[in-house]
């Protein structure tokens, strides 16, 4: 891509994001605008697992208990304790980093089912010790009397908690673009692709796959903390598989392993069942069928699908300069390898 062209789009980027931020709130209804809202927290929550699903290639079905853990830390602070709405989200996201760092090393000593099924089981022991310790969790009762929030002074209300939540999503978008051109990013596409290969030419499968975790388990608590400040009241359903298999069916769908699939994923997840209320008993058969269309028609995502054809077309119509043959997906191994020489291969 030539510097001048790259210029250009991430202009219009920011010219996209200057008219949500201050079209949308004037434009949208209470309840519109609270919806989109809650899309934005779902797709910091896709995010923070597409670092694992997408990136590193484990299925990861037990995001929830990260996202419950960060829900519960800004609850509980903000609670309990007064504590500031900024510190309690950072809380939160800090909170879910550290969980992600004690059993992220071990549930990452295992791969694919196996790994898929203790991080379900994880989720839902955390529900259970949600539900029973009454006296500091509110237990099946929950935790209610969250404060909405405010900012230097100010309460946020509806379209100041609108803003802060896009905001903490084009943070998240940031950090996963800027980790994927990293040393860091090129290994974990080879892990994905070839996690044998990988190892074999010296990436560290699992330190790498560790920290795919941990900084996923950042945003997943801060999507939790978001949470429990937009609905006021928590409880241990904040641990249910639903959690998670939404984040899974919003990150397939867009598109795993890149920035904007998940985005995408997550906002369609979020508001098309919502709008098809008014299909009333054929709502869910209808996005269940959009669903399978999706994945049977683009089975790598949305966002690559979408990519790849305005790709080839810009190729047919272009003024027939040769392209640069794209290099093969292995080939991002070795350069992963040789920018992490000195780091000792597998586990």
């Amino acid at each position: 891509m030539k510097p001048r062209s790259a210029k250009r789009q991430w202009f219009v980027l920011a010219l996209g994001v200057a008219a949500v931020a201050f079209g949308l709130p004037r434009v949208l209804g209470p309840y519109d605008l609270h919806i989109v809202t809650l899309a934005f927290i779902n797709a910091i929550m896709a995010l923070s697992l597409n670092f694992t699903l997408g990136y590193v290639g484990q299925p990861n079905f037990g995001q929830a208990m990260l996202f419950g853990v960060g829900a519960y830390t800004s609850g509980l602070l903000s609670v309990r304790l007064g504590v500031p709405f900024a510190v309690s989200i950072l809380s939160a996201g800090m909170m879910g980093l550290v969980f992600a760092a004690v059993f992220g090393p071990i549930v990452l000593r295992l791969r694919d089912a196996y790994f898929c099924m203790v991080t379900i089981a994880l989720a839902q022991t955390f529900m259970l010790v949600a539900n029973n310790l009454i006296s500091f969790t509110g237990g099946p009762m929950g935790l209610p009397g969250i404060p909405f929030g405010s900012l230097f002074g100010r309460p946020l209300g509806p379209e100041g908690f609108f803003l802060v939540s896009l905001a903490l999503l084009l943070l998240a978008m940031l950090v996963t673009y800027r980790l994927e051109k990293s040393v860091v990013g090129r290994a974990w596409i080879g892990m994905r692709d070839s996690e044998t290969l990988a190892r074999s030419v010296g990436v560290n499968t699992y330190l790498y796959a560790v920290i795919a975790y941990i900084v996923g388990g950042f945003f997943g608590g801060v999507a939790g903390g978001l949470t429990a400040h937009f609905t006021s009241v928590i409880d241990p359903k904040v641990f249910m598989f639903e959690i998670s298999s939404m984040a899974v069916v919003g990150t397939v769908l867009g598109g795993s392993g890149t920035v904007w699939g998940p985005v995408v994923g997550a906002l369609l997840v979020t508001l098309l069942p919502e709008y098809l209320r008014l299909a009333a008993m054929w709502r869910l058969p209808i996005f269940g069928l959009f669903l399978v269309i999706v994945v049977v028609l683009m089975p790598r995502g949305l966002v690559p699908t979408v990519v790849d054809l305005f790709a080839r077309r810009a190729d047919r119509t272009g003024p027939g300069r040769p392209t640069a043959a794209r290099a093969p997906a292995d080939t991002v191994v070795p350069a992963a390898a040789d920018s992490a020489s000195g780091v000792k291969g597998g586990r």
